[in-house]
């Protein structure tokens, strides 16, 4: 309901000083040669004015646990934020809820700003000779 001027200088405000990006976050990510970055191994907790979160991260750079990653997975998730679980805790991301509903080792292999062109990157760096779903 506020003036058009007062909306825009509230949104420069959060995007400019209240917006934490978790890749930008140097206990949480990490700088990457081939991708740009990959998440820090190891555990750090990441938020900002909307939450936080603890995040579990393996030696790939991806939110979830090391047995996930080392097994060759039979499926797994890839996108960017909302597949990555920001706001969400590890057990509430997607490819943990389709472990549970679905019985199979799904990896979240989503990280936060990644395209299809890291993604791909990424892809390269799994084992995914148990990929199918």
């Amino acid at each position: 309901m506020a003036p058009q001027p007062v909306r825009r200088l509230v949104q420069q405000i959060y995007r400019h000083f209240n917006r934490s990006l978790i890749q930008f976050d140097e206990a949480c990510a990490i700088y990457d040669p081939e991708v740009t970055y990959t998440l820090k191994p190891g555990t750090c907790t990441f938020g900002n004015l909307e939450f936080q979160n603890t995040f579990n991260v393996n030696r790939l750079g991806v939110r979830d646990d090391e047995a996930r990653r080392s097994m060759a997975p039979r499926s797994s998730c890839w996108s960017d934020s909302a597949r990555h679980g920001l706001g969400v805790e590890q057990g509430e991301t997607l490819s943990h809820v389709l472990a549970r509903k679905c019985g199979l080792k799904v990896l979240n292999a989503a990280v936060s700003s990644y395209g299809t062109a890291r993604e791909m990157m990424l892809l390269n760096r799994l084992d995914t000779s148990r990929l199918g779903i």
